[in-house]
């Protein structure tokens, strides 16, 4: 009925089913917080995250929905902790290993925050998630020789091998313009 209602445009009546069901059916915790995601709500998609993660304390993709609630909130050390006891740091899942990356490089910790975001790019070579990330590190600590050194050949291997997929991600183009500035 929840999602009918979304369906609906009736994300207001979607939320308040889910509000009243998650009391005998927890398993809704996730379902609420991402209604509550959908709506701006990220003060409250954090609370629900946090009652699913509760439920299910070794679901790292839980704690990455938590995660990314509470970097929207602005409480990037409650972030990083609720990825810490995941193990998000020994993971696989390049997407808690961005997260926490992110919440490390925003409470300060540069160090850790480098070590993340260098197992990201040995996650995905590939990808350019890992580099935009570290070149947001050497941002932070105005490093700008470090962001060239890093995101030039990158650059200039994308743009030789001409494959215009490639070049108009949203992704490369960032990556550029991270480059170029």
């Amino acid at each position: 009925l929840a999602e009918a209602y979304q369906a609906t445009d009736r994300d207001a009546d979607a939320i308040a089913l889910l509000e009243r069901s998650v009391e005998d059916s927890p398993e809704l915790y996730s379902t609420l917080g991402q209604a509550y995601q959908d709506s701006g709500r990220w003060r409250d998609a954090a609370t629900a995250y946090q009652n699913a993660v509760e439920e299910r304390p070794q679901s790292l993709p839980l704690r990455s929905q938590w995660a990314t609630a509470l970097l929207n909130t602005g409480e990037a050390q409650r972030a990083r902790d609720a990825l810490e006891a995941g193990s998000a740091g020994n993971s696989r899942n390049s997407r808690a290993l961005y997260l926490l990356s992110e919440a490390q490089r925003r409470t300060g910790d540069f160090a850790a925050a480098e070590v993340t975001a260098r197992r990201l790019i040995a996650l995905d070579p590939q990808a350019l998630g890992g580099p935009r990330q570290l070149a947001q590190i050497f941002h932070d600590q105005g490093e700008h020789q470090k962001i060239v050194t890093l995101l030039e050949p990158i650059v200039t291997a994308r743009l030789r091998a001409a494959d215009a997929a490639d070049i108009t991600s949203d992704t490369f183009r960032s990556a550029y313009f991270d480059l170029a500035s």
